[in-house]
């Protein structure tokens, strides 16, 4: 046996990414940092002495190779110069924005982003002016990214990606449930 259980998903100590992947940032010092959800990545706010807040992406062990962050990276850097309105990477005191991390469950890539203020959308009647706003600011997105380019590989958002692959996964877990698997396959 190993020497730690084997993991599929660890929850990172928030003093070791202070004090490893914090302080290889020129910002102020972190005066706290709090988990704010679990996802496909986990996500940190970090507030530093000032009042300034950031936040910190981990992203998930096999769920994003290296050359797939540093697209996602490229993009918003690209989308950035275009003035597009989108969370920027903060590049590292070693020029470098993706830092790799050891965890127990394998390679992780921790990432940190300029903070966007803003409150979040609640779909409700009275919000019909946000919601409009946020669909202009979608369409800048996706038209200002047209020209788009990068030695990086990324995975396409296709039909195979969003639907054929996750019914892969799915189906032996519900080998017992026929009705069910015969609903979603249909």
């Amino acid at each position: 046996m190993t020497k730690y259980f084997p993991a599929t998903h660890s929850t990172l100590s928030v003093k070791a990414l202070i004090a490893e992947v914090l302080s290889g940032y020129e910002i102020p010092k972190v005066s706290e940092l709090k988990f704010l959800n679990i996802g496909l990545n986990d996500t940190y706010v970090a507030q530093v002495v000032g009042g300034k807040k950031y936040i910190l992406r981990i992203y998930r062990a096999n769920w994003r190779s290296h050359s797939e962050v540093a697209y996602e990276i490229e993009v918003l850097n690209y989308l950035g110069r275009q003035g597009t309105p989108v969370a920027q990477p903060i590049r590292r005191k070693d020029g470098r924005f993706i830092q790799p991390l050891e965890a127990i469950e394998g390679k992780r890539y921790a990432v940190l982003f300029a903070y966007a203020l803003g409150t979040p959308l609640t779909y409700e009647e009275d919000d019909n002016a946000r919601s409009f706003n946020y669909g202009k600011v979608a369409a800048k997105i996706h038209s200002s990214s047209q020209d788009f380019s990068s030695a990086h590989t990324r995975f396409s958002l296709d039909l195979n990606h969003l639907m054929e692959e996750p019914l892969v996964s799915i189906g032996p877990k519900l080998s017992h449930r026929s009705d069910d698997w015969q609903y979603l396959h249909k």
